[in-house]
């Protein structure tokens, strides 16, 4: 991947969010940069249950000047990867779900 998901408090509003950082060595990446910038803006643009919420889209100063930071929601459960080391492969029907 090309990124890390970390789970985090805002400050300024004390929620849970997640935050997904471009990982050091693709930050100098223009591509990874590019990419990552159109996977927030796509995201921000569509609103559905099974899409996580984005809050914010930040490119940090000082130390880590360049490194890009998505703000997002912060969703509670287990992950698809959990979910098919139980249930295995999914059916058509629940894919579609």
């Amino acid at each position: 991947g090309m990124s890390s998901v970390w789970a985090a408090k805002n400050e300024a509003t004390d929620a849970d969010v997640a935050v997904k950082l471009l990982l050091a060595d693709r930050a100098a990446s223009p591509e990874a940069h590019a990419r990552f910038r159109r996977e927030a803006h796509a995201a921000a643009a569509l609103s559905h249950r099974s899409i996580v919420r984005i809050f914010d889209l930040v490119e940090l100063t000082g130390p880590d000047a360049g490194s890009l930071v998505l703000v997002m929601e912060l969703l509670r459960g287990v992950t698809l990867q959990q979910h098919l080391d139980v249930t295995g492969k999914l059916s058509v029907p629940a894919t579609l779900e």
